[in-house]
């Protein structure tokens, strides 16, 4: 004995609707993600880049809706990541390449004093406050970086500092004498 369909039987049609639709759209995830091994990459990245992106997020939108991208919004996506990891490749490139000018100053671990300039002042809250990041440079040009807590003086200003060297590094090809600790005298 067969049973006609009889739509009495439905109490709410607006969530039979969208369940529906919800099971469709599933199903479209489920499929794209099979036939494309990078597509929780892609999508992963379409979200993030939400923030910074119209386009990336009309994608992520295309996807949340229809549950798959088409194979030219997925070309774009790829291409959109290629770009996003060869800018992100060459930035820490250029930010670790050995240093072409300046000199690190001071013995790292040591404690030393310094006179500096202050050439910028970069203010940053975070969860615990208030940081800085104080950009300086010595009489010779060789640049010093703090990051913490501590205001060393106003920009523009020269201060005497007693602190400890943390580290030498390089930025941008420019040797940077990083200090820790600094105490104005």
């Amino acid at each position: 004995m067969t049973r006609a369909f009889n739509s009495n039987m439905i109490e709410d049609e607006a969530a039979y609707e969208a369940a529906i639709k919800r099971k469709i759209k599933n199903a479209s995830q489920d499929k794209f993600h099979r036939e494309n091994t990078d597509g929780y990459d892609v999508i992963d990245f379409l979200r993030n880049a939400s923030s910074w992106s119209e386009f990336a997020r009309s994608l992520a939108g295309s996807y949340d809706d229809f549950g798959k991208l088409s194979p030219a919004q997925l070309d774009a996506a790829r291409g959109m990541m290629a770009k996003s990891a060869a800018r992100k490749a060459e930035r820490i490139a250029q930010r670790d390449a050995p240093a072409t000018s300046g000199n690190h100053m001071g013995t790292v671990g040591q404690r030393e004093v310094f006179t500096l300039t202050i050439n910028k002042i970069i203010e940053m809250d975070g969860m615990y406050g208030t940081s800085y990041m104080h950009l300086c440079s010595d009489a010779n040009g060789n640049v010093f970086k703090y990051k913490g807590t501590t205001e060393l003086g106003e920009q523009g200003a020269t201060v005497t500092v007693k602190a400890t060297v943390k580290e030498h590094a390089a930025y941008n090809g420019v040797a940077q004498t990083v200090i820790n600790r600094p105490k104005v005298q």
